[in-house]
């Protein structure tokens, strides 16, 4: 039936029959023709409430639009819930649910809304962008576009508990919603017997079951159990049902019979309304999340997923720069680690725990420039594939082999990360971050047993989060995933973002180290669930695909691994003695007291700790040299070898004297790993290897001054004139000023150093023309937007407090000189 013969609205189909009223089906007792019935005929009213939803939108969209927005939240509620009277009150409310009932069964399948329909509630549904969203994408494009999108609610549906088990009469059968006519959505068939390898050789008449040619072969188009099935068909039903009404509601003063005549023709569609917050404001990960169930599946763009493993492996650099440069940073990530480390209810001081805690932030910080910058390269050249054949992508023909085989590698890539590196190192940084310990041994005893009982947001860590994450393998998995615990692992993340925003305190019980690599992991999770749903390829990603064309790919994946493995065999046992003196007072040789006014006494305290700092680096990247071998692949080397510049503080002046104006001190990166040839290991005899450092630079502005000898400095300073290109100014306002004086401290011109609220720190940065982009947790992506500059920069937006203090603000503004260039100079204020 097409659009221009679909019936009035009288056709929908939604009051006959069941319908959802019965919740679950009771495929235990219902014999295969009666299941049949029943699939067939939710098939037909989902299918006729398309037409009519189609001709209404090609009629009265933008209409539509224009009431739906101009109505107030109470008005929007009151359309819905005509349509949908028991409408849940929160954005995947379940867990409301689960939070009063626990597991009742009885409650459950009487609540199942919650489950199925997570995104039907009156708190997303209230908003003014969502219904159109969802009218929008449903109403213009045929159901089984939506087949991926609704089946994750039956994985929902069956982590909970809520799924008939075998046995049943259709077991061994499917139900056929992929490849075939409206007339026939619904119908149930048994998979023939016969070799899945005949299926390349045989046409699909011989067997009447669905195929498609895709990937150069005939394959069989996978198909949904009847389980399965049913719950799909369940959701699209009273879906389509909801958005017919709810439309009837909308344009109330046209007559149902009238609503498709010729006084109202068939129109362009219009454009869907902009979600954009304010300008300079992007749209986060988070409301992609969010938005995603009300729009049309999205085609994988390798550009944005390039952008956002560029930063945040520029982030990764910047951590082993800031570590070698800030003292402060340094001594913060060695003390949360410790925390760490330590065992529950063991307090007492010892070398091995700080030894532990130093090998574990060193391996965490040099696996993350590993992995990230290596995806980065290979997002990078699928962008370029992407771009080279857009021309000639078609849905009904395979993808390029290039082009394939790429996707397969980034996809290896990231499955074996997640297992090698993120899964492990996010399991030891949860179960002993320090707030997060108390509910872990809580939960190794009984209710009854525990000491007291486990508070909501705990119970919501260990049983939605940790427990999808590592206890629920393989369970959804069928032998037809793509990316095996895809799901529960996507699930359980987004889940813990979305209960974050709305309750601040679920972030309490994560350390500040647990809650950067849970970014980190959420960061694969979703590249890997977009790898999944890049439909309809995707299935020609998996390893059932046998062909020897990615024996190159695995030969790379083995040689990172390897990477991976020194670098854990080496930081991650007991470290050298010669580390462990730095921290003999705890981490008292790195005081560096930069949020005080300078005097003599806090310049050479300043001085000293970063001289420490210095000769910790020093004898750390010698015991990594002593202990690895053929890492000069390694993408940490190259990092290491070459020239950055780190800032140093230069010796005390007094007032009375001229002062000598430096910025920073050039130096390289490592003192040790620096001017290091491949060549110059093989002549490694005794475990030693005299490197000569590099000379490093003082520069000044505008004068000569004279070099100075810093404590145990690798090398003599080099007096330098420096001239440098001139640097753009840019006007701001007043609280713009305030931010970037504050950011670029300089005690000449600020008299007492603050903190900065978070909202000032984004009003500053979008002043000048940078995009701010929330994208996880508690991680800002920010971006050129009217910017004349290039590349990205991620910071974290403060927790518990929303603002940032002066030791971070100052790091901050470190960072921005090391990416744009910027220094205070360049703010003035716009009279």
């Amino acid at each position: 039936m097409s659009r221009d013969e679909a019936s009035s609205p009288d056709a929908s189909g939604s009051d006959s029959g069941e319908g959802w009223d019965s919740y679950p089906f009771p495929l235990k007792n219902t014999p295969a023709d009666e299941v049949e019935t029943e699939s067939k005929r939710r098939g037909k009213s989902i299918y006729q409430n398309y037409e009519i939803l189609g001709r209404i939108l090609e009629r009265h969209e933008e209409t539509i639009q224009k009431r739906w927005l101009k109505k107030n939240r109470k008005q929007r509620l009151e359309v819905l819930l005509t349509a949908w009277p028991d409408m849940p009150p929160t954005h995947r409310p379940f867990y409301d649910l689960w939070r009063q009932v626990g597991t009742d069964p009885e409650v459950k399948a009487k609540q199942h809304d919650s489950i199925l329909w997570p995104y039907i509630n009156k708190e997303s549904l209230g908003k003014p962008t969502p219904f159109l969203l969802l009218l929008n994408s449903r109403g213009r494009h045929p159901p089984p576009l939506f087949l991926d999108t609704d089946a994750q609610y039956f994985n929902k549906a069956k982590l909970t508990e809520m799924v008939v088990e075998p046995p049943y009469a259709t077991e061994d059968m499917k139900l056929v919603l992929r490849g075939v006519s409206q007339d026939d959505y619904g119908i149930v068939k048994k998979f023939p017997e016969a070799d899945p390898g005949v299926w390349l050789h045989l046409s699909n008449k011989d067997y009447d079951w669905p195929t498609s040619t895709i990937y150069g072969k005939v394959w069989p188009l996978w198909q949904y159990s009847t389980a399965s099935g049913m719950v799909i068909l369940e959701i699209q039903e009273r879906l389509m049902d909801f958005l017919v009404k709810c439309c009837y509601r909308i344009l109330h003063d046209i007559e149902p019979n009238n609503l498709f005549s010729d006084t109202y023709p068939v129109q362009p569609e219009p454009t869907l309304p902009s979600n954009t917050q304010t300008e300079g404001l992007q749209t986060s990960l988070l409301e992609i999340t969010f938005e995603a169930p009300y729009r049309v599946p999205t085609r994988l763009n390798f550009a944005n997923l390039e952008k956002l493993f560029a930063a945040r492996a520029a982030a990764a650099e910047d951590h082993i720069w800031t570590m070698r440069e800030d003292p402060n940073y340094f001594a913060e990530q060695i003390s949360d680690m410790y925390d760490h480390v330590q065992l529950i209810g063991d307090t007492r001081e010892h070398k091995i725990k700080w030894g532990a805690a130093i090998g574990q932030v060193l391996a965490n910080a040099y696996a993350m420039i590993e992995v990230f910058t290596e995806a980065h390269r290979i997002t990078k050249r699928l962008c370029e594939l992407q771009e080279k054949y857009a021309s000639v992508i078609n849905p009904a023909e395979k993808l390029p082999d290039e082009y394939n085989n790429q996707i397969r590698h980034f996809l290896s890539f990231l499955l074996t990360m997640r297992e090698a590196v993120f899964l492990p190192k996010l399991e030891l940084l949860i179960k002993r971050s320090p707030p997060f310990r108390a509910a872990i041994n809580l939960w190794r005893f009984h209710a009854e047993d525990r000491d007291r009982p486990l508070t909501y947001n705990e119970q919501f860590l260990l049983q939605c989060v940790l427990r999808h994450l590592y206890d629920g393998r393989g369970l959804l998995d069928d032998g037809q995933d793509v990316i095996p615990d895809i799901f529960a692992m996507n699930m359980a993340m987004n889940d813990l973002e979305l209960q974050t925003e709305r309750d601040k305190t679920v972030r309490d019980l994560l350390s500040p180290t647990a809650r950067v690599m849970m970014g980190d992991f959420t960061i694969i999770i979703q590249t890997l669930h977009a790898l999944e749903r890049f439909e309809p390829w995707n299935r020609g990603f998996s390893a059932d695909v046998d062909d020897d064309s990615m024996d190159w790919s695995t030969d790379v994946i083995k040689a990172r691994l390897g990477i991976l493995g020194q670098i854990h065999e080496a930081l991650e046992s007991t470290p050298s003695p010669d580390l462990l003196l730095f921290f003999e007072n705890k981490l008292g040789k790195f005081t560096y007291p930069e949020h005080r006014r300078r005097n003599k006494e806090n310049v050479e305290m300043m001085r000293r700790a970063e001289s420490n700092l210095d000769s910790f680096w020093a004898r750390a990247d010698q015991y990594l040299y002593d202990r690895t071998k053929n890492m000069n692949e390694s993408i940490l080397m190259g990092l290491l070898k070459s020239p950055r510049v780190l800032q140093r503080t230069p010796e005390w002046v007094e007032p009375t004297k001229e002062k000598k104006k430096v910025l920073d001190i050039e130096q390289p990166l490592s003192t040790f790993f620096f001017g290091l040839s491949s060549d110059d290991r093989d002549t490694k005899a005794s475990g030693h290897l005299s490197v000569k450092p590099a000379k490093a630079k003082v520069k000044t502005r505008g004068t000569t001054t004279q070099s100075t000898d810093t404590d145990e400095a690798p090398a003599e300073a080099m007096a330098e004139v420096a001239l440098e290109d001139p640097k753009p100014v840019f006007k701001v306002d007043r609280r713009a000023l305030k931010t970037f004086r504050i950011l670029f401290y300089d005690p000449d011109v600020t008299s007492t150093p603050g903190e900065v609220a978070w909202n000032d720190f984004l009003h500053a940065l979008t002043s000048v023309g940078l995009a701010a982009e929330k994208l996880y947790g508690s991680v800002w992506q920010f971006s050129p937007y009217t910017l004349e500059a290039s590349g990205r920069i991620h910071f974290h937006e403060p927790h518990p407090h929303n603002k940032v203090p002066f030791v971070i603000a100052r790091r901050h503004g470190r960072r921005l000189y090391r990416t744009y260039g910027w220094t205070g100079e360049q703010f003035v204020l716009d009279k």
